[in-house]
């Protein structure tokens, strides 16, 4: 197997290339170029670009765009979140209602089978911990008609 770890010569290569993408004036860049001959290509070409105002007035128009797009997008990620988060607000409103509705109805349950004199056992306790918003409203209406555990 090839070692993975890159040679001495790669990353020498590589913190000269992040130096290019980095040049603050012409005397760094030239230094750079003397370097590396990869390196003074490099700089001769940046320096052709440079003084070229057709393909000078490209790459700022690329930038813009660029620029442009990287706010949309995070404007647009912006958005996303905002609109996550006010679903995920309704959904738990909506949760948390009928985790009350079935509390309501489980304790008018309780009280109802209370006052009719109707033994809870555990089995029925367990029945109605497992039963949904409607079956439970169903349960509480059964008990008001007959008056029993029907």
């Amino acid at each position: 197997l090839e070692s993975v770890e890159p040679a001495i010569g790669d990353e020498a290569r590589v913190r000269r290339w992040g130096r290019f993408f980095v040049l603050d004036d012409e005397r760094e860049a030239n230094l750079l170029g003397e370097e590396d001959p990869v390196m003074s290509l490099a700089v001769e070409k940046l320096k052709e670009l440079s003084s070229d105002p057709e393909k000078r007035r490209i790459a700022d128009d690329r930038e813009r765009d660029l620029l442009a797009h990287g706010h949309a997008l995070a404007s647009a990620i912006h958005r996303g979140k905002e609109e996550g988060i006010a679903i995920g607000r309704e959904a738990g409103k909506e949760e948390g209602i009928a985790i009350g509705e079935a509390r309501a109805a489980l304790a008018a349950i309780e009280a109802m089978a209370e006052v009719l004199g109707i033994e809870l056992s555990a089995a029925r306790r367990a029945a109605l911990s497992l039963a949904s918003l409607d079956e439970l409203r169903a349960r509480l209406q059964s008990l008001r008609a007959h008056r029993a555990w029907v």
